[in-house]
């Protein structure tokens, strides 16, 4: 996902993004002082770049923030040449207090503690970007996921007819007939819409079914709409 896509997602829609965006924001604010309401970030990596400027100006635009420093702090970069800040998870201002337990883990602590720090050479293999994780509290109104489990579980009634034992006066006799005719006669003199179509066909099936439940024999049929969808027969 790019940073631009942030601007396709419906306002108030939960999410969040984390990776390298290569801006080291030192103390650079990430939200509208006296409007925007939110902790202060504890910073470790006191140097700046011009990614960082920017990347803070977007943040603001998009009412976005930075979860690191919020909830704890440490560097995400570490390597020969020094330590910085340029990893980072962002998310809306309205989830920060969804997420806690924020924290850096380096390469080189997780392969130590697989016990495996002889058996490479670290140096060589061991990335210097470290690993960030979190933990986060969704909350979803119970109400609305019992409504939703009701309409899955909710069972249809249908009638089945049987079209395989016809009797000699189907679709024969004077009343069908008169009904179909009728039909027939409304389409021609009607005006030649999609409305009316849809009318004429409303009407048409309506005399079928008649003529079907006059002299078709049939059994009710009910349909369960739960998760294996299954027609059952009562």
């Amino acid at each position: 996902m790019k940073l631009l896509d942030i601007y396709t997602i419906p306002q108030s829609n939960l999410f969040y993004l984390c990776g390298d965006f290569n801006s080291r924001c030192s103390d650079f604010s990430d939200s509208i002082e006296g409007i925007d309401c939110l902790p202060e970030r504890d910073i470790v990596d006191f140097q700046t770049n011009e990614y960082g400027n920017i990347f803070c100006g977007f943040l603001m635009d998009v009412n976005c923030c930075i979860l690191n420093g919020r909830k704890t702090n440490d560097f995400t970069f570490v390597s020969t040449r020094g330590s910085s800040v340029v990893d980072y998870c962002i998310l809306p201002y309205e989830m920060l207090d969804s997420f806690n337990s924020f924290s850096v883990t380096r390469a080189t602590t997780i392969i130590q503690s697989l016990g495996e720090s002889g058996r490479y050479n670290l140096r060589k293999i061991v990335p210097d970007h470290s690993l960030l994780t979190w933990n986060m509290c969704l909350y979803f109104p119970i109400e609305d996921q019992v409504s939703k489990n009701k309409d899955k579980n909710q069972t249809v009634t249908k009638i089945k007819y049987d079209t395989k034992s016809l009797s000699e006066n189907w679709l024969i006799g004077d009343s069908i007939v008169t009904e179909i005719n009728r039909v027939i006669l409304q389409l021609e003199q009607s005006e030649a819409s999609q409305i009316t179509i849809d009318k004429m066909y409303d009407n048409f099936v309506s005399v079928l079914k008649t003529e079907m439940s006059e002299k078709l024999s049939s059994k009710e049929i009910r349909i369960s709409n739960a998760f294996n969808n299954k027609a059952r027969k009562m």
